[in-house]
């Protein structure tokens, strides 16, 4: 809200006022008071389709079924790129694949160059055991733009979490988003999760304690720490890694 407030740049209605603070509240992770931000808006302007989109993502994230506001939306502007993308988002979550990627679809032929609707539509499809389509899409979205490392970061968290062509594609996807963000200790993890992966304790032990040295006692990283440990034999060095990270670990997984 603030760097809105900064930019200087115009807000017409009170109706638009509303929409950037429950965009940004959601942001936060704040859903029930972006909820009543983007409520205030359709009941203000009921014939405004984003807010009501809007209104139907928040009540999920408050545990309500947001349907109904969301086919209010796509009755109201069908063609809309955002509309169309949260509407996919919903059916994902009800686990209807064909539905999501009609909708995910839509969103893209409006706006062709959205690579977060491919990686959403690459999430669907690796939800239905569909790893050479999701990685197609995967693949896609990091071609959309090449310089971004946290497109690459997904592209190398699917192939690697799925242990799907880790050699072919999800080891250089790591090295090139640790290239282009070279001091960030997920991607550091993910390289050395595609190294011990393939077999290559030593290499994925050195970028398993770089990643540490940057983000200290993260439970994750000694996770696989150990496990690299535990895969050269060493037991007790293992459970060392493993109940620092328990001790760390910010829930009870």
């Amino acid at each position: 809200i603030l760097d809105k407030i900064n930019s200087g740049a115009d807000i017409d209605s009170d109706t638009e006022w509303y929409i950037y603070a429950g965009q940004a509240l959601s942001q936060l992770g704040e859903w029930d008071a972006a909820k009543q931000a983007f409520q205030m808006v359709v009941d203000a302007d009921p014939k405004n389709a984003l807010a009501w989109a809007l209104l139907g993502e928040a009540k999920q994230h408050n545990n309500e079924d947001g349907k109904a506001s969301l086919d209010k939306a796509i009755q109201l502007d069908p063609d809309d790129e955002l509309i169309n993308a949260l509407t996919g988002l919903y059916y994902r979550r009800q686990g209807n694949t064909d539905k999501a990627l009609i909708y995910l679809e839509n969103a893209l032929k409006t706006n062709p160059q959205a690579a977060v609707w491919r990686i959403e539509m690459g999430g669907v499809l690796a939800d239905v055991g569909r790893p050479e389509d999701a990685l197609a899409q995967y693949q896609a979205a990091v071609e959309i733009d090449r310089d971004n490392p946290e497109y690459w970061g997904v592209l190398a968290k699917f192939s690697i979490g799925h242990n799907f062509q880790v050699q072919e594609a999800g080891l250089g996807a790591a090295r090139q988003a640790l290239l282009l963000s070279p001091r960030n200790p997920v991607y550091l993890d993910l390289l050395g999760t595609a190294y011990m992966i393939l077999g290559d304790l030593d290499n994925a032990e050195r970028f398993f304690n770089e990643a540490l040295k940057l983000d200290p006692e993260q439970a994750a990283i000694l996770i696989h720490l150990g496990q690299a440990s535990y895969y050269r034999g060493e037991n007790e060095a293992a459970f060392a890694y493993w109940r620092r990270a328990s001790a760390s670990a910010s829930d009870d997984r």
